[in-house]
């Protein structure tokens, strides 16, 4: 079961979209001014780590699949931070889940840091830290996940 390329085009036509649109209407200051090169590898990373991992983070796959070789590869390249920050536009979050996306970069060696937002989910820390705080974690990732 694969995602058709044309909802991979689609989709990363809206994140160009809603962070163009994001910008241009205030709600996030603009991103520093990249090289040209720069601009273009950061996209690069996050098209391939979309097309190699669509099927681990995909709303509709399975709670968590291994990963494989080609999405480990692509995911050591993309920058998390701001593939977290694109889970944020609607559109994307119906069809990527930012839980899976956490499991994904956690699998291939590249964990996010406890406490992490991305998207609507937020990194719990590994189980020998407080438990109070684990608590209020499911509590929060409950919370984000009812408004979905």
């Amino acid at each position: 079961m694969g995602i058709p390329s044309n909802h991979i085009v689609v989709v990363l036509i809206l994140v160009m979209m809603a962070i163009d649109v994001a910008s241009a209407v205030g709600q996030h200051p603009p991103p520093p001014f990249p090289s040209p090169s720069g601009f273009k590898q950061g996209w690069t990373d996050t098209v391939d780590f979309m097309k190699h991992c669509a099927v681990y983070m995909h709303k509709l796959s399975p709670k968590f699949r291994k990963a494989s070789a080609q999405c480990c590869t692509s995911a050591k390249k993309v920058d998390f931070s701001l593939f977290c920050m694109i889970l944020w536009v609607p559109d994307i979050a119906m069809v990527f889940r930012p839980d899976k996306v956490a499991n994904i970069a956690s699998h291939c060696g590249i964990p996010l840091r406890p406490y992490t937002r991305c998207g609507s989910y937020i990194v719990r820390p590994p189980p020998h830290q407080s438990t109070t705080q684990n608590n209020d974690l499911d509590r929060a990732n409950n919370y984000m996940t009812s408004l979905q």
